[in-house]
C-alpha cells in the first residue's frame, strides 16, 4: 500500500558495485567511479567528479506524467559559488531535454532550492540552505502543469516550503519518457558542476505524498 518503487538504504551496505532495492521488484542500482560510504551514516558519498553516481533503469511504470514523490537524507559540501550558474543535483530521473527529467538540487548562486523539470522549475529562495548540515528532503508531484497551485511541493526537514515557478515549460505536465535512468549524484549536465557530498534513505514512492506522511 506505500506504492514504494525504489529504496536504497546504505544501513547493509559494505562495498561493492550494487545497490540492492530493498522495494520489491528490485530495481537495484550500480555503483559508478568509486561510490564512497560513510559507515557512521551510513551514507553514499560522492567527490565532485563527473562519473561518481549511482544509475538504475526504472520500471516502465514510471514514464509521462508520472505522479510521485521522493525522499533523501542529502549532506552538501557546497551549496553556493559567488561566480557561476546552474546547480548541483543531489538526484535526477531522465535525461535534460525539455520536459523530461525530474532534478532536484540547489542553485549555485543563491542557496536556492530547485525542483526542476528541466526548462519548468519550482524554486525556493528562503530558507537558504547550508552546506556540511544533514537536510531531509521530501518533494512531491500529483499531475497537471508545473505551475498548477499544489502540482509540485518541496518539503526541507519535515516543513513544507514557498515556491515559485519559472522556466521555458512552466505550464506543461512532466512528460517523462518510458523506464527512464534514475542518477543519484553525478552531474546534471556538462553545463553544471557534479554533486560532492553525501546522500542517504533515498525512496521513490509511485504517489504523491500528503503532509502527514512526509512527517
Amino acid at each position: 500500500g506505500t506504492q514504494l518503487e525504489v529504496y536504497y538504504d546504505g544501513q547493509n551496505y559494505t562495498s561493492g558495485t550494487t545497490v540492492n532495492d530493498l522495494a520489491l521488484p528490485a530495481n537495484n542500482g550500480t555503483l559508478n567511479g568509486g561510490v564512497g560510504f560513510d559507515s557512521t551514516y551510513k551514507a553514499f558519498t560522492f567527490n565532485g567528479t563527473t562519473t561518481r553516481n549511482i544509475t538504475a533503469t526504472l520500471p516502465s511504470s514510471v514514464t509521462g506524467e508520472y505522479v510521485h514523490s521522493v525522499s533523501l537524507w542529502v549532506k552538501a559540501d557546497e551549496v553556493s559559488r559567488t561566480a557561476g550558474t546552474g546547480m548541483f543535483t543531489f538526484f535526477t530521473i531522465g535525461s535534460a531535454s525539455a520536459t523530461n527529467m525530474i532534478a532536484l538540487g540547489v542553485n549555485l548562486n543563491s542557496d536556492g532550492i530547485k525542483y526542476d523539470f528541466f526548462d519548468a522549475g519550482a524554486l525556493v529562495k528562503s530558507p537558504s540552505i547550508t552546506s556540511n548540515e544533514w537536510m531531509h528532503f521530501v518533494v512531491t508531484y500529483s499531475g497537471g502543469a508545473n505551475n498548477l497551485a499544489g502540482a509540485k511541493r518541496i518539503y526541507l526537514n519535515g516543513k513544507e516550503l514557498s515556491v515559485s515557478y519559472g522556466g521555458v515549460s512552466v505550464s506543461s505536465p512532466l512528460s517523462l519518457p518510458t523506464s527512464p535512468t534514475l542518477t543519484l549524484g553525478g552531474q546534471l549536465n556538462s553545463g553544471n558542476p557534479p554533486f560532492s557530498g553525501s546522500i542517504a534513505n533515498f525512496r521513490l514512492y509511485s504517489k504523491a505524498l500528503n503532509a502527514g506522511q512526509v512527517q
